[in-house]
C-alpha cells in the first residue's frame, strides 16, 4: 500500500475517535523508526513491534482493515488480541459510521 497504508489507518482512527471510541493506531508507532533501519537491523525491526505489541495490550478489540491478511505485522496483531481474547470486527463493521474509510 502506498505510504504503507498510513492514510487510511489515520482516517479510521479519527473515524473512531469521532465517534467515541478510543483506539490505538499502530502507524503511529511505525511511522518513529526510519524505515531503513527497521528494514536493515533486526533489533529495531523488534523494538517497533514490542512497541506495538505493549500499546495493543491497553485495548480490547481489533480493529481488520481490507487486506489484512498481507501483513506479517498484522498477523502479529492477531495472534496477539487471539491471545488476548479480544473482540474481532472487520472493516466492514465500521462503514455505517461514516463513509470515508
Amino acid at each position: 500500500y502506498p505510504n504503507y497504508n498510513f492514510d487510511k489507518f489515520d482516517r479510521v482512527e479519527k473515524l473512531l475517535k469521532d465517534n467515541g471510541i478510543d483506539c490505538v493506531n499502530p502507524g503511529r508507532i511505525s511511522r518513529k523508526f526510519k524505515e531503513v533501519e527497521v528494514n536493515n537491523d533486526i533489533n529495531v525491526y523488534n523494538e517497533m513491534v514490542r512497541l506495538q505489541q505493549e500499546a495493543q495490550k491497553t485495548c480490547n478489540a481489533i480493529l481488520l482493515l481490507d487486506g489484512w491478511q498481507w501483513s506479517e505485522g498484522v498477523k502479529l496483531e492477531v495472534k496477539t488480541a487471539a491471545e488476548n481474547n479480544f473482540q474481532f470486527l472487520l472493516e466492514s463493521d465500521i462503514a455505517d459510521l461514516e463513509d470515508v474509510i
